[in-house]
C-alpha cells in the first residue's frame, strides 16, 4: 500500500485508502459492507463536489 501511495504521490494524483478491519476481500459481513459501502459514497460525493468547484 505504501508503494501505491508513493507513485500516486510522484503523479500528482490524490491517494486514499479506507481499511475495513478484519474484513476479507469479499466483505462477507453486513458490518463490513455497510463500511466499504459508507466510505465508497463519502469519496464519490466528495468527488462530484470538486467537480462542481471546478465548473463554476
Amino acid at each position: 500500500m505504501r508503494h501505491y501511495a508513493a507513485l500516486s504521490r510522484q503523479a500528482g494524483r490524490e491517494f486514499h485508502c479506507h481499511v475495513v478491519q478484519g474484513a476479507n476481500h469479499a466483505f462477507y459481513s453486513v458490518q463490513w459492507e455497510n463500511d466499504v459501502m459508507d466510505a465508497t459514497v463519502g469519496w464519490l460525493l466528495g468527488q462530484v463536489g470538486r467537480a462542481a468547484d471546478a465548473g463554476s
